[in-house]
């Protein structure tokens, strides 16, 4: 229970520190030069926040871009089946093997009171993804997402968006962390 605890204080204070900050140009780059015909933009990595609206050096930079390439494929039909599909724990086990009874039960509690449902109906989904559930009830305002507002203005401008990595890649960092 500490280390649920102890994860939970550590994203918490995560989301704090960056909706505390205010985005500086330092969250946007230009790449240009050695050679390069056409410049290129490094935005980010902010996924969840309290604002998401583009500024107008963002804005800029997606008018005179052609593609947008984050850090997955996000309009990818198939991204949501797949990352379902890698959510659950594997070989049947559940939060139950992992945790005392006395820890299961407040944990039942914690997802009951903010997430407004048992844990006994989601205690075989791995505890990073449960963790993130928490999110909306973590952050002190509606959560909003830069990946869903720049891949609208991309698809806008009739664009097309790219992922650097497959879900699968994401999915199999999520494997080697121990539950």
């Amino acid at each position: 229970m500490k280390h649920l605890l102890s994860l939970l204080l550590c994203v918490f204070f995560s989301i704090t520190a960056t909706n505390a900050q205010q985005l500086e140009n330092s969250t946007l780059w230009k790449i240009s030069g050695n050679g390069l015909e056409k410049p290129s933009y490094l935005f980010g990595p902010i996924h969840i926040t309290c604002d998401a609206s583009l500024d107008n050096d963002i804005k800029k930079a997606l008018d005179v871009t052609t593609q947008l390439v984050l850090e997955l494929d996000m309009d990818d039909p198939t991204m949501q089946t797949k990352m379902m599909g890698g959510m659950y724990m594997k070989d049947g086990k559940t939060l139950k093997d992992y945790v005392s009874e006395e820890e299961f039960t407040a944990i039942d509690s914690l997802f009951t009171n903010q997430a407004g449902m048992s844990i006994n109906m989601i205690q075989n989904i791995k505890p990073f993804f449960l963790t993130s559930m928490l999110y909306p009830k973590m952050m002190d305002c509606p959560m909003e997402s830069f990946e869903l507002e720049l891949m609208k203005a991309t698809k806008e401008q009739n664009e097309e968006v790219y992922g650097l990595e497959t879900i699968e890649d994401q999915l199999q960092v999520f494997e080697t962390i121990p539950y």
